[in-house]
């Protein structure tokens, strides 16, 4: 379980021109005891620190902009019309806060993305549910940056391509579907014919491999729900695992060991104080 922090401001806002600047920090508890990494109870994750440009080239029509949850996380989405396309680039990098990233000397990760969004009227604003549908594609690079000299296993280079859906079933009721494949690359073997250990030098046996790229995918699925302009809850399962699994079948991207049930409850800080300042007064 944890709590999370989200603050962003916009260094650009027109009507088809944004520029917004954007980072997350969040604490993450165990929920049992673990001694994984030192026992810590509390550990913060890493901190991404994002800045994205979004451009509106298609807007039709004056329909409400998407509501819900969706509308209250992403305030991108303000704004009229039945149907409308977002084009966005997105750059930053990532702070290793968290305890696993710190486990693997892990000093920065970059990231670059590209992301296409269309909105597509469905049944409109006078209906309770199906009133639009949101298709989104993405494609995200990451690369990581580590301080110690070995070579990392896990590589240092990560691709990944997404595809979601979101519509409302009724009224403030939304479903997310998104579905993901990663790819990250490897790391060539050492060209070392022997590795150095406390009795000296030694050669290990190695095994020739062409795969040069670990690939995965995984799904996600969410309910979500909004209360109040200023308060929404959602609960999601999402599973991501590798394609090919150690005994070298084709994974399912909905089932797996590594699969999670996630319930969070959001508060949106900018909502809230709008709320207690009250409407605009002439003149102020």
């Amino acid at each position: 379980m944890g709590a999370s922090l989200n603050p962003g401001f916009f260094l650009l806002r027109r009507p088809r021109h944004l520029l917004r600047a954007s980072t997350s920090i969040a604490l993450v508890a165990p929920v049992w005891d673990n001694d994984t990494y030192g026992g810590e109870d509390v550990s913060l994750a890493d901190i991404p620190i994002l800045l994205t440009y979004t451009a509106l080239p298609f807007i039709v029509g004056r329909g409400a902009a998407p509501g819900g949850l969706a509308g209250m996380r992403d305030p991108t989405l303000a704004g009229a019309g039945d149907h409308r396309t977002w084009l966005s680039l997105t750059s930053g990098a990532s702070l290793p806060a968290s305890r696993w990233s710190r486990s693997r000397g892990l000093d920065a990760s970059t990231h670059l993305g590209a992301a296409a969004r269309q909105q597509i009227k469905l049944l409109g604003d006078d209906a309770a549910g199906l009133n639009w549908v949101l298709i989104s594609l993405s494609f995200d690079w990451q690369h990581d940056f580590y301080g110690a000299s070995p070579v990392v296993p896990a590589g240092v280079d990560s691709f990944g391509e997404a595809a979601s859906i979101l519509f409302p079933l009724y009224r403030s009721l939304q479903l997310a579907v998104a579905y993901r494949l990663s790819q990250r690359l490897l790391p060539p073997p050492p060209s070392s014919p022997c590795v150095v250990v406390v009795a000296g030098c030694v050669t290990p046996e190695r095994v020739d491999s062409p795969t040069s790229t670990a690939m995965g995918h995984g799904v996600r699925l969410e309910l979500s729900y909004l209360f109040v302009p200023e308060l929404g809850a959602s609960l999601a399962y999402a599973n991501e695992q590798r394609r090919i699994g150690l005994d070298g079948k084709t994974s399912h991207p909905f089932v797996g060991l590594e699969a999670i049930v996630q319930a969070s409850v959001e508060l949106s800080i900018d909502r809230l104080y709008q709320r207690i300042q009250g409407p605009p007064s002439e003149g102020r």
